[in-house]
């Protein structure tokens, strides 16, 4: 079983990472089929012709080389539907079709890595693009002592409206605070998202705190680092970066399994 950071913006799964396997090692491993998680909100959106071109075209792009779609968030969205198939629905929060969702994934018959795809690598390359990325970690020491939970919400909400006023469009922004006292984080994976916070909302306040902001949004990388920055010296306190860097991803430049062309070094080549 293959588990990956569903960052958003990785395709071609089934030939770079599958198929060279089944053809390297069959004798070795089992693969277990492809489940790409589906947030409910964010398809409605893509369907609905409501987001970024490039954000669709990515997702619309993962859909089509799963082997099961899972469409997750069911306790905040118990009514959603796909115009795609759709094999399980599950809810992290609750546990609820998890149970269901495994028993396939463990014991499944299917075929594994059945859908190649014949991915424009020229458009892949530009939809990446256009994601900047951002990482930042920072020491606060804050003027007055303060909640993680009451230092998370104000800088998402404060971050969150500096981009839109930049015209950049969030697909993923997550913030996370740790005081002595416990942590807090929170995400939002569009603009005006709603916050779903985990950890410790009763932490007592501190002045000492510990922050990271992670954030991937359509934009140049230098206006989402200003505008987190921008973001932090809101807060009523001393900011000292650890560490912080923004980029694009650069081009991608796969080695893709062909069944005329296996790509994978020879045994030979290995010793």
């Amino acid at each position: 079983m293959i588990f990956a950071e569903p960052v958003g913006s990785c395709v071609d799964l089934v030939a770079t990472i599958l198929q060279p396997l089944k053809e390297r090692f069959r004798d070795r491993f089992r693969l277990a089929p492809l489940t790409v998680l589906v947030d409910p909100d964010l398809a409605a959106r893509v369907y609905g012709g409501r987001t970024d071109p490039d954000v669709s075209f990515l997702f619309r792009q993962q859909l089509a080389e799963a082997d099961l779609v899972c469409v997750t968030k069911i306790d905040l969205y118990p009514d959603s539907t796909l115009p795609v198939p759709v094999d399980f629905a599950v809810s992290s929060v609750t546990g609820q079709g998890v149970a269901d969702w495994l028993a396939e994934v463990t014991n499944s018959g299917r075929v594994v890595g059945a859908h190649l795809l014949d991915v424009d690598y020229e458009q892949y390359a530009e939809a990446e693009a256009s994601m900047g990325w951002l990482n930042l970690h920072a020491d606060v020491e804050l003027d007055q002592a303060a909640s993680p939970s009451l230092v998370v919400g104000p800088l998402l909400d404060d971050t969150g409206r500096r981009l839109a006023q930049a015209g950049v469009s969030i697909a993923h922004l997550k913030i996370f605070d740790e005081a002595d006292s416990g942590y807090v984080k929170a995400s939002v994976s569009t603009n005006g998202d709603e916050p779903q916070p985990e950890g410790d909302l009763t932490a007592s306040a501190e002045r000492q705190h510990r922050v990271v902001v992670n954030l991937r949004a359509t934009g140049d990388p230098e206006l989402l680092m200003a505008a987190v920055r921008s973001a932090l010296g809101g807060l009523a306190g001393t900011v000292r970066e650890r560490h912080a860097r923004s980029f694009r991803p650069p081009p991608p430049v796969p080695e893709v399994f062909s069944p005329r062309k296996t790509p994978c070094p020879s045994p030979e080549h290995d010793r």
